[in-house]
């Protein structure tokens, strides 16, 4: 009986210390995993300690922290795209941002949409400045007013029938003054195209008319021109 009871205390202190290792191993295993992470290429991580983040950002690779105290956010610094295009919000993509044309009222009240695209990359060196004042919402809360801004102070000063006209001037202009606003953001400006210009039906059928009578003109010119020509042979 001694025997037997000697035995149920062995293997119940040998099963405890059992359970204590593994626990011991999982805890270490846990603090290891936690205390890891991996930056990825076209991306740099920010550092914040107790909610305090690190100015100098951390280049792609595998890292420590320390558990529960610090934590890592990840700002993408690849080419980002900004799409004004149609008339509703379409779903995002990984560096690409749809949303609808710009809206613009002309020198007479008259409505305008804007089709636009905006190329863009965060400055890695400025990824602490940007997660601290925007955060990851960034377009929304600075780059996006700024744009709309430009394009509706730029659009805005002309007639709805000559911007179709002053189009190549209206690109430069919007790329001028788009690419000044960026200098003084922690992004660089890659690119501003002027996609589509969408006039309202009334200006439409008033250019039409105006290049129908131009059409005209040139007709009767070159019928005028041909007449006294046959002239001069008589």
């Amino acid at each position: 009986m001694t025997n037997v009871h000697t035995i149920n205390r062995f293997n119940s202190s040998g099963l405890g210390k059992s359970l204590s290792v593994i626990a011991v191993l999982l805890l270490i295993a846990l603090s290891i995993f936690t205390a890891t992470y991996t930056i990825e290429t076209g991306t740099v991580g920010v550092l914040s300690t107790f909610g305090k983040y690190q100015e100098e950002p951390i280049k792609p690779g595998l890292h420590l922290k320390m558990p529960m105290i610090q934590k890592i956010q990840v700002l993408d610094t690849k080419l980002q795209s900004a799409n004004y295009m149609g008339r509703q919000d379409q779903p995002d993509k990984r560096g690409v941002i749809n949303k609808p044309h710009i809206s613009v009222l002309d020198n007479k009240n008259l409505p305008i949409g804007i089709d636009l695209t905006v190329m863009y990359t965060p400055k890695a060196v400025q990824a602490s400045n940007i997660l601290g004042k925007y955060g990851v919402n960034y377009f929304d809360k600075l780059i996006n007013p700024n744009i709309r801004d430009v394009v509706r102070d730029v659009v805005g000063k002309y007639p709805a029938e000559q911007i179709a006209a002053d189009r190549t001037k209206i690109s430069g202009e919007l790329k001028a003054l788009i690419g000044e606003k960026f200098n003084k953001m922690p992004f660089t400006l890659n690119e501003v195209s002027l996609r589509n210009i969408q006039l309202p039906q009334i200006v439409l059928k008033k250019v039409e008319e105006v290049q129908i009578a131009k059409q005209e003109e040139q007709k009767l010119a070159m019928v005028e021109k041909q007449a006294e020509k046959q002239q001069r042979i008589k």
